[in-house]
């Protein structure tokens, strides 16, 4: 009997007593189907237990009730395939669940999760909708499907109208308020992504979903400046630094360290800027105020942090490992050891902004040390 067949026993107290009377079967068999139906149940609730525990991680499968137990020890199979790196044995294990149980989501939900994470976005896609079809009112379902439509730049304005809708389903995780910052930062309604940041750090998350959190509405609110500037609207840009101070002031300390805090030395960078086009005395006042108090924040977090500068890449040779970034009118070398993240060495390019603390006694000359991608 193969590990499929044997998902499929579960015998309630009525079905017990109809095979005593109408079916008897020999005590090692009954022992046999009652000991696998304890087993499936145990595991239910365990993977009910989870999805209670984490309904927004796309690895938790979403059980209602009893019924689903059956599927969802297959899509629990499914995902473990998936892990060991046997695709094609996890999506032969979902199809199975899908034709066990066609009206439950997560069959189709789970396959999609497998199809994006192989890249295969219009496979993940028709599994989404699938998915939808069958469980439009699930705030998991809403927030997951938005997640992949915005993170795959695949449809971010219904991407952003589903993860809306998840907020409104259910009680509202930090998670769902951070996909739905990102979601207008692709939209660029940078400001709209700064209000939603803002609004996940009144959610008290914790230190990672503060840290997002953190990290989308600072880098909007630089977005936001940038646009404000270009398009001459010096007042508004000043509104858009306070807006992002705001941010910065209301987090604890520790969703600030690593790339927030370089996101801050960015619009500090932004507000300096700024200062030199200005020449009405009360902007001017006002936005040394809020770099002030930009610095302050900046020096609690991490005093070092006071020494990183921010730059652009100039110049990238891939075929050698190194380039050049320009800050403050000087050329600084950096080589790929140099990175803080080695992963981010296929995002550098001519143009992209970049943080780094400057190393004037470089044997080559001037160099970027701990360079950080800020894109």
């Amino acid at each position: 009997m193969d590990q499929s067949t044997e998902t499929v026993y579960q015998l309630t107290d009525f079905g017990k007593q109809y095979l005593d009377k109408r079916h008897a079967v020999r005590s090692l068999d009954r022992a046999m189907f009652e000991g696998r139906s304890r087993d499936l149940a145990d595991l239910g609730m365990r993977l009910q237990a989870e999805s209670t525990a984490s309904p927004y991680d796309p690895r938790t499968i979403d059980i209602k009730g009893p019924g689903d137990f059956s599927t969802a020890r297959l899509l629990r199979d499914a995902l473990r395939h998936h892990e060991r790196g046997d695709v094609d044995g996890a999506l032969l294990v979902c199809h199975e669940a899908q034709r066990l149980s066609p009206a439950y989501h997560e069959s189709w939900r789970v396959e999609a999760f497998i199809q994006a994470g192989q890249r295969d976005v219009a496979a993940a896609r028709a599994a989404h909708e699938r998915a939808f079809e069958l469980a439009p009112d699930s705030s998991t379902l809403n927030y997951l499907y938005g997640t992949f439509l915005v993170g795959e730049a695949v449809d971010p304005t219904l991407g952003l109208e589903m993860l809306q809708k998840a907020a409104i389903l259910a009680e509202i995780p930090p998670v769902v308020v951070n996909e739905i910052a990102w979601a207008h930062i692709q939209l660029q309604d940078f400001e709209a992504a700064v209000t939603a940041a803002s609004h996940s750090i009144t959610l008290k998350p914790d230190r990672y979903d503060g840290l997002v959190a953190m990290t989308t509405g600072i880098r909007a609110g630089v977005y936001s400046v940038r646009r404000r500037v270009e398009g001459g609207e010096l007042d508004s840009a000043v509104e858009c630094i306070e807006s992002a101070v705001d941010l910065v002031e209301s987090g604890r300390v520790e969703m600030l360290l690593g790339e927030p805090a370089d996101r801050i030395v960015q619009l500090m960078d932004s507000g300096n800027s700024l200062l030199r086009r200005i020449d009405d005395n009360f902007l001017l006042e006002s936005l040394d105020s809020l770099l002030g108090r930009l610095k302050d924040r900046l020096r609690v977090v991490d005093p070092d942090a006071l020494g990183r500068r921010v730059g652009v890449v100039t110049n990238v040779r891939q075929d050698k490992k190194f380039g050049f970034v320009r800050s403050w009118g000087n050329d600084y070398f950096f080589h790929l050891s140099d990175l803080m993240d080695e992963n981010e060495w296929a995002y550098l390019d001519s143009g992209v902004a970049v943080a780094f603390y400057p190393d004037e006694g470089g044997m080559k000359g001037p160099r970027a040390a701990a360079l950080r991608w800020l894109g």
